[in-house]
């Protein structure tokens, strides 16, 4: 399914195209309560897919550059649970674990834990229940995860950061035990869904990335220098193993404009991804903002989307960024209708169609 699409958006993270896709979320009837919280969907996997049902029903009516997807989301909690951690429910029904290591020394003699501990038996039977029941015309994609700098911060809490400093050697053995099952997981979960060697997979906003995507929002607690000797390795690692690496992370309240001028080196990292709107990418002086080695995935209010010719006359980051033979560049917003979204997504398309650019 989607195949043509999947191509398509292959071709953009791929520098291969100058097309900018666009993911548009129309606003659901109602209002979707009732169904479940974040902690309950991880139980029972019907409730995830009669929520993905009411919040994306009007979305699936119009088909913009996003495949609509169920997710079997573990996020917080799987990988911490093969370790020893415990899952639990925190305030407002989010799935959260404890941390559990208090004590650096703890790292010491550490070993890679099997896959098959935890709540993994549980993780599976959910997407296993997924695969089988998610009516068309979704695709059920396999649990996101994070980063094992986020993961080592959620086992071991904000000491891992004096531990980065103080016990670096055990700070890095602890990320790549972390790596090893990360892999391993999502080895098993791509082989669970019927994934080729070299597929990549659907993220959260719906594109296909020909690669893994991690959630790494800790990495803005990290200098320039500390991203670089010490997550590097990590990320190529991921991009090694899948072929390329997309990394989110969260660019506010936190600074965060140290970031992408930090990964443009070669780690690994083709694209990165916010959910806050692309100038929060960058620092003061916009250090990143013409670069062409990394793409970017963010957010553009629905005004904006309304009027590519103005968007593109008015910020650099569209006009003067080089695509195909470059970097990809990807944009997501939300309208109220379904009616007002064809008219967002058909002048879009119309734009690029307009200027020669596939």
């Amino acid at each position: 399914m989607y195949e043509q699409k999947k191509a398509e958006l292959a071709k953009v993270f791929t520098a291969q195209s100058d097309y900018i896709p666009l993911s548009i979320g129309v606003k659901a009837d109602g209002v979707v309560t009732g169904l479940g919280s974040a902690w309950q969907r991880m139980y029972d996997a019907q409730a995830t897919i009669d929520i993905a049902k009411m919040e994306r029903g009007n979305t699936i009516k119009l088909e913009s550059d996003a495949i609509p997807i169920i997710e079997s989301n573990f996020l917080e909690c799987l990988v911490p649970s093969l370790f020893g951690a415990e899952p639990y429910e925190s305030p407002g029904g989010m799935a959260d674990v404890r941390p559990v290591f208090y004590d650096v020394e703890e790292l010491e003699d550490l070993q890679t834990p099997d896959i098959f501990g935890g709540i993994m038996e549980q993780t599976i039977k959910h997407l296993e229940y997924m695969i089988k029941n998610a009516p068309e015309p979704f695709e059920v994609c396999m649990s996101r995860f994070m980063s094992p700098l986020d993961y080592a911060v959620v086992m071991r809490g904000g000491d891992f950061y004096m531990d980065l400093l103080l016990e670096p050697e055990l700070a890095a053995d602890f990320m790549n035990k972390i790596a090893d099952v990360s892999i391993a997981c999502i080895r098993y979960f791509r082989n669970m869904l019927g994934y080729a060697e070299k597929d990549g997979q659907i993220t959260v906003r719906g594109f296909y990335f020909p690669g893994i995507r991690l959630s790494g929002d800790a990495i803005v607690n990290l200098s320039p220098a500390t991203i670089q000797e010490v997550m590097y390795p990590i990320y190529r690692r991921f991009a090694d193993e899948f072929g390329a690496l997309m990394l989110h992370y969260c660019c506010t309240p936190a600074p965060s404009g140290h970031v992408l001028p930090a990964l443009l080196d070669g780690c690994g990292i083709t694209c990165v991804d916010n959910w806050q709107g692309y100038p929060t990418f960058f620092n003061e002086n916009r250090d990143g903002l013409l670069q062409d080695k990394i793409g970017i995935c963010t957010d553009l209010d629905k005004t904006v989307v309304a009027n590519p010719e103005k968007l593109f006359a008015e910020h650099e980051l569209f006009s003067k960024v080089k695509r195909k033979g470059g970097r990809a560049l990807t944009v997501s917003t939300n309208v109220d209708t379904v009616d007002e979204g064809k008219r967002l997504y058909d002048n879009w398309r119309e734009f690029f169609a307009k200027n020669n650019w596939d």
